[in-house]
């Protein structure tokens, strides 16, 4: 059996339906030995393969054992999630991009935009929707290739509507997002000045100390279209938000399934069930959390969060949070990292899910509707029951209660998870 450390490993791979590989449910059980204690599940996010979610598994791990305490390693089984989260690759040259940024005084500085900087190439778009479509069925990518070559030859009111039609037809999630007001249902209702908008670069504005305006969507995108401009960009882009939702919606769809086949299992012994993600794996864990059945052999005993991607309003009944029963569920902690170190969360989030080009003062803050809980931790209304907020490194999640963990000091970027100090609080919160 493949081990992290002294720790037994097995793999969770999923398929992008939610089915799991065939055998691993059959070796998660056997590998479910009476020596086992703990059984600890970690989901990487958006943009990884297997290659790179086993970096992440074996790095965070070994920083994470040796700070649980009474808890023999050796009793702790790992399971490792493997889902299908595309890795994109930057089509256009990012030296020339950074250097017309450079020389339009700053593209991405609050409230401006670069000039001059031409639109994609028809090479370069119809590449890069190749590698966007790629999980579209043959006939659907033809509807929308067909669409976005009509519209860059005639933008319009009339070949908008036909191309979002498209998109909005091929995709696999439901209409209405739950935890995000804006889809791309949203832009059927006014097509052609969504599509101008779109055809622009993006402008925000933050307020001191809410993230660094960066270029690009960090983990959550490739940056290709932050500076170019025009119809084939505006195609793009609206390529872009079709994978973000699909991705969104798919970590759902799987977080749904693994927190089913966890309720399935049934160890003659007593066994505690810790559920961890990272980035959209947050966003999957929480799912499974939420799907796990009451009343299971395996204690759900806890969630941990790491810098997750999803809605800052997801655990929150008052907001309308789409994981808001998911709150009480653990018998042990619910805990949470965020910093508005994180651009990724602090900024590409709360732009990717407004799905306009123009941002309102403050986004990504805690008082942005569209925050993600990397960057601001879990929010709440008053009266509501909430969360408790520290900082510092000496954590001590409760149970039955959720922690807000600032972590300013040891998280420096959205991937800057399997440090020792990361390994800490993940351990806090298995030992709780």
């Amino acid at each position: 059996m493949t081990r992290i450390g002294a720790s037994p490993f097995v793999w969770l791979k999923f398929d992008k339906a939610g089915r799991l590989d065939g055998g691993a449910a059959a070796a998660l059980k056997a590998a479910l030995t009476p020596d086992i204690s703990h059984l600890v599940v970690l989901s990487h996010g958006w943009k990884n393969d297997e290659t790179s979610a086993w970096k992440l598994y074996s790095a965070l791990w070994p920083n994470t054992a040796p700070h649980l305490g009474a808890i023999d390693p050796a009793r702790v089984l790992v399971a490792g999630v493997a889902w299908p989260s595309r890795r994109y690759a930057l089509p256009v040259d990012a030296k020339a991009l950074a250097e017309a940024a450079s020389d339009g005084g700053g593209a991405l500085s609050a409230g401006t935009t670069a000039p001059g900087v031409p639109d994609l190439t028809a090479a370069q778009l119809k590449a890069r929707l190749a590698a966007e479509l790629g999980g579209v069925g043959a006939k659907a990518a033809a509807r929308i290739r067909a669409t976005a070559a009509a519209y860059v030859a005639a933008p319009s009111e009339q070949t908008a509507a036909d191309l979002v039609g498209a998109f909005i037809d091929a995709r696999s999630a439901p209409k209405n997002m739950g935890e995000e007001a804006d889809t791309l249902a949203a832009v059927a209702a006014s097509p052609g000045a969504r599509m101008s908008n779109l055809a622009l670069p993006p402008r925000y504005t933050t307020q001191a100390g809410v993230g660094a305006v960066q270029g690009g969507l960090g983990d959550l995108g490739d940056g290709i279209s932050d500076l170019v401009r025009g119809p084939k960009a505006a195609v793009l882009r609206l390529a872009e938000q079709f994978s973000y939702y699909e991705m969104k919606t798919r970590a759902g769809v799987v977080g749904a399934r693994l927190g089913q086949v966890l309720g399935a299992l049934a160890p003659a012994h007593g066994v505690k069930l810790h559920l961890a993600g990272h980035s959209f794996g947050a966003r999957l864990v929480t799912a499974a959390a939420q799907a796990f059945p009451a009343g299971g052999a395996l204690d759900l005993f806890s969630l941990t969060l790491l810098q997750g991607a999803f809605s800052h309003n997801g655990l929150s009944a008052a907001r309308r949070g789409g994981f808001a029963n998911v709150v009480g569920k653990p018998s042990g902690p619910i805990a949470i990292s965020h910093t508005h170190k994180d651009d990724a969360c602090t900024l590409a989030y709360a732009l990717a899910s407004r799905l306009v080009r123009d941002a309102a003062l403050a986004v990504g803050d805690r008082n942005d509707r569209f925050g993600a809980m990397g960057a601001n931790g879990a929010q709440f209304d008053p009266g509501e029951a909430g969360a408790v907020s520290v900082a510092g490194t000496t954590f001590a999640p409760a149970r039955g209660a959720i922690t807000n963990f600032l972590a300013d000091g040891y998280i420096g970027d959205h991937n800057d998870v399997t440090n020792p100090t990361v390994g800490k609080l993940l351990a806090a919160a298995i030992r709780a």
